[in-house]
C-alpha cells in the first residue's frame, strides 16, 4: 500500500508547526518589534516597537521614532510643532531623515576608538524629571581599556533610555541618539552612526534653565571625527592620545583632570526633535568642583569615580521660523 500522501501531510504539518513555533524577542530583535505571527519588524506607524517588545500600533497623528510613538509634527492632528507634549515632550518637526544613511570608516573605527561586539549592560539611573532631566551614566566600560561597548541611549519623555547595543551594531541602528564610554560623547551621525542627528553649540553663558527654544541661527554638526573621503583620524583638541573630535567633545577641558565648561548644547534628534544639553561632571560632583578649579582631583579625598557622568537634559521648541 502506498503512504505518499500520509507522508506528504506529515511533513506539511511539521513545517507548519515549525513557522508557528518561530520565536522573537529581546535576543533576535534588539532593533525592531515582534509581530503576532513572530516576525521581526522594523517600526513603522502600524507596527512600533524596540527591543523584541510586542508591537502597537501608533494613534492617529503620531508616527513611530525610535520605537516610540510621537506625535508627528509634520501636520495633520500632530498639534503645533513646538508645544509641550506629555510629560515635557515637545512636538516633533520634520524628520531629518526616515531612512539609514550609509556610515564611513567603519573599519578605522573600529580600530581608533577600540570598539567592542559585548554589549554594555552599565546603570543608567535618571536623578530628575520632565522639564529637565538629569541623568547619571555609568560610562566606564570595564577601565581604561575598555572590555564593553559604548552606552547607547535615546531621549524619552520619561528620561533617556538605553538601547542594548554593541558598537558594530550601532553601524546600522537608527535606535540610538547618543552614546557614552569614558570622557567620548558620540551622536547616531556621520562616521558614527546611519541616523543624521545634528548638534550645535549655544553661545557662551546660556542658560540652560531658561532654554526653552533652540536659537536661530545655530551651526550644526554631525560627527567628523574622520574625514571623507580618506578616513583620516581627527582627534580633539585636548592633547589626550586617541580622543575622537567629536561634535560634543568640547564639553571638557584636560590639564591633569577632565575639566567641564558648561556648554550648553541643541542636539537635533533623527525624528525632528530638539534636545538641550549639557554636561555636569565626569567624576564624583565633588571631585569635579576640585578639577574645575584647581585642574587636579588631588584635593579629593577618596575615589573621585571618573567615567560616571551627569548631565542635564530636556526637550525644547524648535527654533523661529
Amino acid at each position: 500500500m502506498r503512504r505518499y500522501p500520509l507522508l506528504l501531510v506529515n511533513v506539511a504539518a511539521l513545517l507548519l508547526t515549525a513557522c508557528s513555533n518561530r520565536t522573537c524577542g529581546p535576543t533576535n530583535c534588539v532593533g525592531g518589534c515582534c509581530t503576532a505571527m513572530g516576525e521581526c519588524v522594523e517600526g513603522t506607524a502600524l507596527q512600533c516597537g524596540i527591543g523584541g517588545t510586542a508591537c502597537t500600533q501608533c494613534a492617529a497623528g503620531e508616527i513611530c521614532g525610535a520605537g516610540t510613538c510621537v506625535k508627528d509634527g509634520t501636520g495633520g492632528g500632530g498639534g503645533s510643532a513646538g508645544g509641550m507634549g506629555g510629560g515635557g515632550e515637545v512636538d516633533a518637526g520634520q524628520p531629518r531623515c526616515t531612512m539609514p544613511t550609509t556610515v564611513p570608516c567603519q573599519d578605522e573605527s573600529t580600530m581608533q576608538l577600540a570598539l567592542r561586539t559585548v554589549v554594555n549592560t552599565d546603570e543608567v539611573v535618571e536623578e530628575g524629571s520632565a522639564p529637565n532631566f538629569k541623568t547619571r551614566i555609568d560610562a566606564r566600560a570595564g577601565g581604561l581599556n575598555p572590555q564593553s561597548s559604548y552606552q547607547y541611549l535615546r531621549f524619552t519623555p520619561t528620561g533617556m533610555q538605553k538601547v542594548m547595543i554593541d558598537d558594530d551594531t550601532a553601524f546600522t541602528s537608527m535606535d540610538w541618539e547618543i552614546a557614552f564610554r569614558r570622557y567620548v560623547i558620540r551622536v547616531n551621525a556621520g562616521v558614527s552612526g546611519p541616523g543624521c542627528t545634528a548638534v550645535a553649540r549655544t553661545a557662551p553663558n546660556t542658560d540652560f534653565d531658561a532654554l526653552a527654544q533652540a536659537p536661530a541661527g545655530l551651526s550644526w554638526r554631525t560627527e567628523e571625527y574622520f574625514t571623507t573621503p580618506g578616513c583620516s583620524f581627527v582627534p580633539d583638541p585636548s592633547g589626550l592620545p586617541g580622543g575622537p573630535g567629536t561634535a560634543l567633545s568640547s564639553y571638557w577641558t584636560y590639564q591633569q583632570c577632565v575639566q567641564v565648561t558648561n556648554n550648553v548644547y541643541v542636539i537635533h534628534t533623527r525624528n525632528g526633535q530638539y534636545v538641550k544639553f549639557q554636561v555636569l561632571s565626569y567624576y564624583d560632583p565633588g571631585a569635579q568642583m576640585i578639577c574645575n578649579a584647581t585642574g587636579s582631583t588631588q584635593g579629593h579625598p577618596g575615589d573621585p569615580m571618573s567615567a560616571v557622568l551627569r548631565v542635564r537634559w530636556g526637550f525644547i521648541a524648535p527654533p523661529p521660523p
